[in-house]
């Protein structure tokens, strides 16, 4: 058998050149999506997923406790019903977690936009809120007041409300918005100047949380301490200074403190967005990458 002819090499010696098209099996196992972002994000919203979920719970369970047709016939009338704020609150931090939770686990660029958005349309709304809030601080002091008045009115009405109220009063050590005088709002305590002051025992009086505490004080409350204190017949003490005045001195005593947590508070959100929007721009490349190939097959 004759050899086989040998091809020539092209002129100037040089071999020929080879294809520069990577193999589809290394294209294949090289990701421009970094393990390290995609799940530390997704570790970043299963912590707030849990604690959204769990403030979530709690809302509901606190909503049904009371009475499902109690809420619903009784939640119009009331300011703020608490367990329904903790629903809703719990509500938007577990979908907006899910969504983060979601989007970096499966790579969908849809869900992380969708995070990303509510984050940044939330971190606005907080520094805009916090500008305005300092700006017109004398409007939200009345604003403040107002609202108490309008809980003051509907302290009876949901026992969730009832708790906040007394909590705050025994923790602030502080009796009404401006002043005792406040609870003339409510139709339990108003002081009416007739016969049915005498016969009411709450009439012309405040809650118990008003009620100045002795430190040798046992564990046992009185829950009758307010009874007519307001009336001038039982001497019992109560505090005078209102609750607002000592919110303002809380608040300036630890400025401070609130405004650590609010910038770390905000810090997290920016993370969260950069995460988000870092973890975006990789699967961006990676789809790039892929379409790529497609098109050299």
């Amino acid at each position: 058998m004759a050899p086989r002819p040998q091809q020539a090499p092209p002129r100037g010696g040089a071999a020929p050149p080879r294809s520069r098209r990577p193999s589809r099996r290394r294209q294949s196992s090289e990701s421009e999506v970094g393990c390290c972002m995609k799940y530390s994000m997704f570790g970043f919203n299963v912590i707030f997923w849990l604690i959204g979920g769990l403030i979530l719970f709690v809302g509901c369970y606190a909503f049904i406790e009371k009475g499902l047709i109690h809420d619903i016939e009784t939640v119009s009338h009331v300011p703020v019903d608490p367990a329904l704020s903790l629903m809703i609150m719990g509500s938007i931090v577990f979908v907006v977690a899910f969504s983060g939770c979601i989007g970096s686990l499966r790579e969908n660029i849809c869900f992380l936009k969708f995070f990303a958005l509510v984050l940044t349309v939330l971190f606005f709304a907080e520094v805009l809120a916090g500008v305005l809030a300092y700006i017109y601080r004398d409007d939200v002091v009345e604003k403040t007041n107002s609202f108490i008045i309008q809980n003051i009115k509907a302290y009876r009405d949901d026992p969730d409300l009832q708790d906040i109220i007394d909590g705050i009063q025994m923790e602030l050590e502080c009796c009404g918005g401006k002043d005792p005088d406040d609870w003339d709002n409510n139709m339990y305590f108003n002081c009416t100047g007739t016969e049915r002051d005498n016969l009411i025992p709450e009439a012309c009086g405040v809650p118990f949380s008003c009620c100045k505490r002795d430190e040798d004080a046992t564990d046992v409350i009185n829950t009758q301490c307010g009874f007519n204190t307001r009336g001038g017949s039982i001497d019992f003490d109560i505090y005078q200074e209102g609750c607002i005045a000592k919110m303002e001195n809380l608040i300036k005593e630890n400025l401070i403190s609130i405004a650590v947590v609010a910038l770390f508070v905000l810090v997290l959100q920016v993370f969260g967005v950069f995460m988000s929007m870092s973890l975006q721009a990789d699967i961006g490349r990676q789809r790039a990458k892929w379409f790529r190939h497609e098109a050299y097959r």
